[in-house]
């Protein structure tokens, strides 16, 4: 079993940074985001933790 890949976005919080965040978790990639707004970046981790697939477990 391989192991996810790991990102990081800068710039994560709003726009294409969002996006890509989005389209990684959906790939399953882990992701750590980044931005200017810790408020701002909660809400996104929340999102992306509620709105991706979870790993299946074997």
């Amino acid at each position: 079993m391989t192991t996810p890949p790991v990102v990081l976005i800068t710039g994560a919080l709003t726009g294409i940074g969002r996006a890509t965040a989005f389209a990684f978790a959906h790939d399953k990639a882990g992701v750590v985001v980044s931005g200017r707004r810790a408020e701002a970046g909660r809400e996104l981790a929340e999102a992306l933790t509620r709105q991706t697939p979870q790993p299946s477990a074997h």
